[in-house]
């Protein structure tokens, strides 16, 4: 399934962004494989900085598809029958924060009958949402809906140190001073306030991202990054191809300077790359 398959059910107008509850949009199918991939594997080994939680925290639920058998509740059911889920609300359970780049220019698509790529970001977002969740992790969501977003998430450096995973959701377009002018001041702003190992996710339009295999002289000419007719800006023109891959490649180089790494999603992304990035994400940050 690709996103475009379903986040057209998220708002499309940033106004209306972050809706509540993103997880509980995603189709049953896929919250059940969320809930087997990350809660069977990894909600019993919790490697939070305070990994003995306190038994108080501890809340029952009823069972749903995709729970794993290590969450049940073995105790409820011999006494019962019942047959329940152990969920762990105490203090010391990881943080997980989505940094949300809401602004306008997130309601570009090329095609009307596809997703525009706000909607792409909060189905993303859906799935971090989900998995995290999974994981009895508290989950929090910042939607900054300014441009300049490396300044205002640096307003929030008290909130986000606070985080053991941080994703950020953007398109990489906002600061249109020069081709690497997004990156450097996303990086100044994670730099600064000490972010490691951030998962960054672009999101982009087809023609954004065109794939490799169409050629030049097929692909349309970007609009919204024009500056005119005569004077096409960094992402339109005759080699607005090379510079998005030029310039996804010099932010990916710099992210992974502390540790992070970016990828691009689009409508035609499938929610089985956006699981299996998710979960390697996940381990990878729960052995550090």
């Amino acid at each position: 399934m690709r996103l475009s398959d379903f986040c057209t059910v998220f708002p499309d107008n940033p106004e209306d962004w972050p809706p509540a509850k993103l997880s509980s949009a995603l189709p049953f199918p896929l919250r059940a494989k969320v809930k087997a991939r990350f809660g069977s594997i990894l909600a019993a080994s919790d490697m939070a900085r305070l990994k003995a939680a306190s038994r108080l925290g501890v809340a029952l639920r009823p069972f749903e598809p995709g729970d794993g058998l290590s969450t049940l509740s073995r105790s409820h059911l011999l006494r019962t029958g019942e047959v329940l889920t152990r969920v762990d609300f105490a203090p010391g359970r990881q943080k997980a924060g989505v940094i949300f780049h809401g602004y306008e220019d997130m309601r570009f698509r090329s095609s009307i009958q596809q997703p525009n790529k706000g909607q792409i970001a909060l189905g993303v977002s859906a799935f971090l949402e989900a998995a995290h969740g999974s994981l009895s992790h508290e989950f929090q969501m910042l939607c900054f809906k300014s441009q300049e977003l490396g300044k205002n998430i640096k307003e929030l450096k008290k909130t986000i140190r606070g985080w053991n995973f941080c994703y950020i959701i953007t398109d990489l377009f906002f600061d249109k001073v020069g081709l690497e002018a997004s990156g450097t001041q996303l990086m100044n702003a994670l730099t600064e306030i000490g972010v490691s190992k951030p998962l960054v996710f672009l999101a982009r339009d087809p023609e954004e991202w065109p794939q490799a295999s169409v050629p030049l002289s097929q692909q349309r000419l970007l609009k919204p990054f024009a500056v005119g007719e005569e004077d096409p800006f960094f992402y339109s023109g005759k080699e607005y191809v090379e510079n998005l891959r030029l310039q996804f490649k010099l932010f990916n180089e710099s992210l992974k300077t502390i540790g992070g790494e970016a990828h691009i999603v689009t409508q035609s992304t499938t929610a089985h790359e956006i699981v299996e990035l998710l979960l390697l994400n996940l381990t990878r940050k729960l052995r550090q």
